[in-house]
């Protein structure tokens, strides 16, 4: 199933979702996508500042404040830069949702879950790492098998993922850079 919603992901001209991750003492981080990989924009928040991201095939733009802003050299004005610098290295797991998902998931089994009633129903998938991360993956029910919420624990913190909209969140990948 999880394979399965990741094809789906991939397969999707857009999306956007809304990430809450928060470490083992309480730091949090939170991440508002929308776009798919080749014109996606990422909006990154922790208790260090903020970035803004907007990264096309080859190029992007970046912007940034406080001291998550200033370890990349950013301020509140958008900068052209290459898809190879430094801050896409870094938060490119954030501007690519299949990534991102496998990411969150490397460590865990699944076990399918029930069916849920809904618009659209629902199937709710069991993520399980014996003694390690555990959660829950929600996925469409029917049609593509398309992600609308993880949550994911385990002693290193939590995360959320819900996903708020597919295929309308288009991207002005940047230009002139």
């Amino acid at each position: 199933m999880l394979s399965e919603a990741i094809s789906a992901i991939d397969d999707q001209p857009g999306m956007s979702f809304t990430l809450v991750y928060r470490d083992a003492v309480g730091a949090e981080t939170t991440v508002v996508f929308a776009g798919r990989v080749g014109a996606a924009r990422a909006e990154i928040s922790n208790a260090d500042g903020t970035l803004d991201l907007v990264l096309g095939p080859t190029v992007g733009t970046a912007s940034g404040s406080g001291a998550l802003g200033a370890s990349y050299d950013l301020d509140d004005s958008p900068v052209c830069r290459t898809a190879f610098d430094p801050v896409f290295d870094d938060w490119g797991a954030f501007l690519d949702p299949g990534m991102l998902l496998r990411t969150l998931t490397a460590r865990v089994e699944l076990l399918r879950g029930g069916l849920a009633a809904g618009d659209p129903p629902t199937v709710d998938v069991i993520l399980d790492a014996g003694s390690g991360t555990a959660g829950t993956l929600v996925v469409a029910a029917s049609g593509p098998a398309l992600p609308v919420r993880l949550v994911l624990a385990d002693e290193t913190g939590s995360a959320v993922l819900d996903v708020t909209g597919w295929a309308d969140a288009a991207v002005e990948v940047p230009d002139g850079c």
